[in-house]
């Protein structure tokens, strides 16, 4: 073992988990089966508020894996536009990423459901059961 690794090893610091960044918005995964945040770089004043469908209930459950090629520190950036909703009547949120549009949808998640479009690239990520408060409109 590296004297590096026993140093992390020592003082509980792991490995910096895969990040996948897109435009405003930056997943963190542990692996295929295990997500560990979704952050969103923008204010809600920009989202776009308005009812977000529910994804097709026959949708299965996936493993999800990125075929993108990460820098030396397990990030993948890609400055891509990124439309936010946010439904807060049935507390859904979905990120979607132009301009792709969703036609394939499976479930890594209970409240997470991720589209794909024809060529498999990744168009709309959906979550469910989301509490955002939001100031009111003006």
């Amino acid at each position: 073992m590296w004297f590096s690794e026993q140093l992390d090893q020592r003082f509980g610091i792991r490995a910096p988990v895969p990040r996948l960044i897109l435009g405003d918005v930056d997943i963190a995964y542990q692996d295929e089966r295990a997500f560990e945040s979704i952050e969103l770089r923008t204010t809600p004043a920009n989202w776009q508020r308005g009812p977000v469908d529910e994804v097709p209930a026959d949708s299965p459950p996936a493993w999800i894996t990125f075929e993108v090629h990460y820098d030396q520190n397990g990030i993948f950036c890609e400055d891509v536009p990124v439309a936010i909703r946010w439904d807060a009547v049935d507390e859904r949120l979905a990120l979607v990423f132009a301009p792709g549009q969703a036609r394939h949808w499976c479930r890594p998640a209970d409240n997470i459901a991720m589209g794909t479009s024809e060529d498999g690239s990744l168009a709309e990520v959906r979550l469910s059961a989301v509490e955002i408060r939001l100031p009111p409109d003006p």
